[in-house]
């Protein structure tokens, strides 16, 4: 079975959290929200409370196929302040494995660490952060337009608004596109 860690902190973006881990979970992959904070017990962005599964610091990163990163602020950050974090995805990037992130995350957590931009060479994040991170990547092109980006296993997406797009996405790599397809007509997505 396919497994993916989806990191949570205070004031994670609420729709980005919830709508990976739901679409995941309809295609058949086992989900672990981890949290990035001192305890499990996390309040996102617009207030909702949510109980982690574990906290990062219990997560074996050899037990996952794919580490995601949702935005919001300052949720995004803390996730970049996570050492646990930056860790695990840097495990996940060495043994081929996918790692992605949506809104302000690619900034502040990807593009705050070479290491884990070492080869990427185009990605996305929240509009109004595009030209802090390609200062940042200037090796890198930071994509405008497109609402996902795949670059080899780092996949970016632009924000709330695209995160049907960015979980359908990691289905399609990580299950296949045939299920991503069957989702989409599902849940009445269309792009």
């Amino acid at each position: 079975m396919v497994k993916a860690l989806c990191a949570v902190a205070d004031s994670t973006e609420d729709i980005e959290l919830s709508t990976v881990t739901d679409i995941l979970v309809r295609a058949g992959v086992e989900v672990t929200v981890a949290s990035v904070m001192p305890q499990k017990q996390v309040k996102l962005a617009r207030g909702l409370v949510l109980i982690a599964d574990k906290l990062i610091t219990e997560v074996n990163p050899g037990d996952f196929d794919l580490v995601v990163c949702p935005g919001g602020m300052p949720g995004a950050k803390h996730l970049s302040e996570s050492k646990p974090l930056i860790d695990i995805i840097l495990k996940l990037k060495a043994a081929g494995k996918y790692y992605a992130a949506i809104c302000a995350a690619p900034n502040l957590v990807f593009g705050s660490n070479a290491e884990i931009m070492k080869g990427v060479s185009i990605l996305t994040c929240y509009p109004k952060m595009h030209s802090e991170l390609q200062q940042k990547c200037p090796s890198a092109k930071v994509s405008t337009t497109d609402r996902v980006v795949v670059d080899g296993k780092c996949v970016t997406s632009q924000g709330p608004a695209t995160s049907m797009a960015f979980a359908l996405k990691l289905v399609e790599l990580l299950v296949s596109s045939e299920k991503a397809t069957q989702l989409a007509s599902d849940l009445l997505y269309t792009q």
